[in-house]
C-alpha cells in the first residue's frame, strides 16, 4: 500500500507542477500579447490555477463572493473557496504589481477580511494565512513552493470541519 500511495503522491505533485508550467505560460501570453501586467489583466489565470487545485479537494472557487465581518462590514475578496453546502473554506485576494503587498494585506486585514484561511498575491509573491497567523510565502518563479503554498490553502480544513471530522470519529468508536 506504501508504494501505491507513494506512486500517486508523486502523480498529484507531477500534475500540479505541469498546471503551474500551463499558469507561467499563459501570464507569458498575456504579457507579450495585451503588454500589460496589471491585476485586471493576470488575475484570471491564477484564479484557474486555484480552481484546478480546488476541484481535487471537490471545492470550487467562487469570484467576488461578498462576506460579511464579525464588526458587520462587508468585504468581497477576488476569490472564494466554497463546499457543496456553501461553507466557506478560505479567501483569495489579488493585487496589482504596482501595489506594496504587505501594505494591502494590513489594509485588508484592517477591514475585517478573515484571516483563517486567505491567499493573498501579487503575480510575484505569494502570501498565505492560516488562523491568523502568516505561515507560508512564495515566490511565483519557484514552481515548487508555490504548489506547496496552493496544496496547503485548498488542503485547510476550518475549525468547524475538524471538529465535526473528530465528533464522527468518536461516536464510532464508541458504537
Amino acid at each position: 500500500v506504501g508504494e501505491s500511495a507513494l506512486r500517486a503522491a508523486t502523480y498529484r505533485k507531477i500534475m500540479s507542477i505541469q498546471l503551474i508550467q500551463q499558469y507561467y505560460t499563459k501570464v507569458e501570453q498575456i504579457i507579450r500579447y495585451g503588454g500589460s501586467r496589471n491585476e485586471s489583466s493576470l488575475r484570471k489565470p491564477f484564479q484557474d490555477l486555484l480552481e484546478q487545485y480546488a476541484r481535487s479537494k471537490n471545492l470550487v472557487l467562487v469570484a467576488e463572493v461578498e462576506f460579511a465581518t464579525k464588526a458587520g462590514r462587508r468585504v468581497v475578496p477576488d476569490g472564494t473557496l466554497k463546499d457543496a453546502l456553501r461553507q466557506d473554506w478560505g479567501f483569495w485576494e489579488s493585487k496589482d504589481e504596482k501595489d506594496k503587498i504587505e501594505d494591502e494585506i494590513k489594509a485588508k486585514f484592517n477591514k475585517g477580511y478573515p484571516s483563517f484561511n486567505i491567499l493573498f498575491e501579487d503575480t510575484h509573491t505569494a502570501i498565505l494565512y492560516q488562523g491568523g497567523e502568516r505561515v507560508l510565502e512564495s515566490a511565483f518563479s519557484d514552481a515548487q513552493g508555490l504548489d506547496k503554498l496552493i496544496s496547503r490553502f485548498v488542503g485547510y480544513e476550518p475549525k468547524e470541519v475538524s471538529e465535526f471530522h473528530k465528533a464522527i470519529e468518536l461516536f464510532s468508536a464508541e458504537v
